[in-house]
């Protein structure tokens, strides 16, 4: 039992398998963007921008590099997967056992106010934050600080995890309001930059794909809670 535990946890890891299991999110994030742009993520022009700056060509050589790497990634993904066809069912579920967790850990802030928008636009908004703001502060800031602290600044592997953490947290939360524009408040930033902490940890102990999803259903969890309370 522990071997095949151990197999599910390798596998479910792999960058190419979290690739193809975050992509029904990122589709569904996308198509309610189409019929509504106003519930884009923050985030999301971070990693469009630096294409859509040159244009229409920009965007196509994105789409093609988005297609590609989808390419790459279904055929190392299967691969990966072979023996294992449930692993996506287990990572989903993996993933509502961890935003219950974390969902239990932030009941101290839970009053705090939080900008958490209409039901269908914080379930776009939502899937857009587990994807987009995970692929950047987890997967880009986070992994390249922690390269930068341990590869080229040779620092031991604790300092270099807890420096990382505390800096792709910080700037994590600092982002929902230089960027998302929500009005400065300390608690609140102490609590986004926990739970950034704590994606950080997740992120590295199970992960992209399942971290990806954990922050996508915290997020519903919190706007479903808040539209049927207030309801």
């Amino acid at each position: 039992m522990s071997n095949k535990k151990s197999k599910y946890a390798r596998a479910s890891r792999d960058i190419a398998v979290s690739y193809v299991f975050i992509i029904p999110l990122l589709m569904l994030y996308e198509a309610m963007v189409l019929f509504d742009p106003a519930v884009r993520n923050g985030t999301d022009p971070i990693l469009k921008g630096l294409f859509q700056s040159f244009g229409s060509v920009g965007m196509i050589v994105f789409e093609l590099f988005f297609l590609a790497l989808l390419c790459f990634s279904l055929a190392r993904a299967q691969r990966v997967r072979t023996g294992r066809p449930d692993i996506y069912g287990r990572m989903f579920a993996e993933s509502v056992v961890w935003a219950l967790v974390l969902f239990a850990m932030a009941q101290f802030w839970l009053m705090l106010p939080l900008s958490i928008p209409p039901l269908i636009a914080g379930v776009a908004a939502s899937a857009g934050a587990g994807v987009y703001e995970e692929v950047i502060f987890r997967f880009a800031v986070l992994g390249g600080l922690l390269w930068i602290f341990r590869r080229l600044l040779g620092a031991p592997p604790w300092l270099a995890v807890t420096l990382a953490l505390a800096a792709s947290s910080g700037l994590f939360s600092w982002a929902h309001h230089a960027i998302g524009g929500e009005a400065w408040n300390s608690t609140v930033f102490s609590y986004r930059a926990f739970m950034g902490a704590l994606l950080g940890v997740l992120y590295l102990v199970r992960g992209l794909g399942v971290t990806v999803y954990t922050h996508a259903l915290y997020n519903i969890l919190l706007t479903l809670i808040h539209h049927f309370s207030n309801g």
